[in-house]
């Protein structure tokens, strides 16, 4: 669900990650984020709070604080990752490739690099924390 169908107002992206997985600590300006953990285990942190999350977990990550997550090693994960307002989906489109699998890559496809993903994340108005 993008920002056209909704008007703008949440975006949902099906958030597939590998295991060990752990964004850097960062804080978005303009979305309040929210997951719904579906498969996986992760330790999240939100400004001075943390805590554990499993499947049925839901988590909110309000704007302007900083948060981050580390998934564990034992598995990948997935989560239903809601932001609102809609921005978060543009992001990921500028920085992935388009695929017609739902699949994690595996070890042989490129991320892209830390200066790029810092790059398009502060575009879009995520900084790091």
């Amino acid at each position: 669900m993008t920002r056209a169908s909704t008007d703008g107002n949440v975006d949902i992206v099906d958030h597939r990650v590998p295991p060990g997985y752990a964004p850097p600590l960062h804080i978005h300006r303009n979305q309040d984020e929210i997951f719904y953990v579906i498969d996986g285990h992760f330790a999240v942190r939100c400004g001075d709070d943390h805590w554990q999350a499993g499947p049925g977990s839901l988590v909110f990550l309000p704007r302007g604080i900083a948060h981050g997550f580390r998934l564990s090693k034992d598995a990948p994960g997935r989560t239903l990752l809601i932001n609102a307002p809609a921005g978060f989906a543009d992001l990921i489109s500028e920085l992935g490739e388009s695929t017609s699998e739902l699949l994690i890559p595996g070890p042989d496809v490129a991320m892209p690099t830390p200066e790029r993903t810092k790059e398009v994340s502060e575009k879009h108005g995520i900084f790091g924390a």
